[in-house]
């Protein structure tokens, strides 16, 4: 099982925790353990890029082709401070 440490945490939201603890019966741990558990345990893991291009293609039939846009080779004036 693994382990975090939370640091910088506001002292109102460590009151508000050891509170709704206390009213469930559970230590202050336990009260936040559970409430990272409700919120993080069934979410789906972020998807990689490749993921989102790879589901996109599969979505939009393989993809789409972007019209071809020349570059500009104007010379870039410098930039004047004063």
């Amino acid at each position: 099982m693994s382990a975090i440490t939370i640091r910088k945490l506001s002292e109102n939201a460590i009151a508000n925790i050891k509170r709704q603890a206390k009213s469930n019966g559970r230590s202050a741990e336990a009260e936040a353990r559970l409430a990272l558990e409700q919120r993080f345990a069934a979410a789906k893991p972020a998807r990689t890029a490749l993921e989102v291009i790879e589901e996109f293609k599969r979505r939009n039939g393989g993809g789409f082709d972007l019209p071809y846009m020349p570059r500009n080779t104007d010379p870039i004036e410098p930039a004047e401070f004063e």
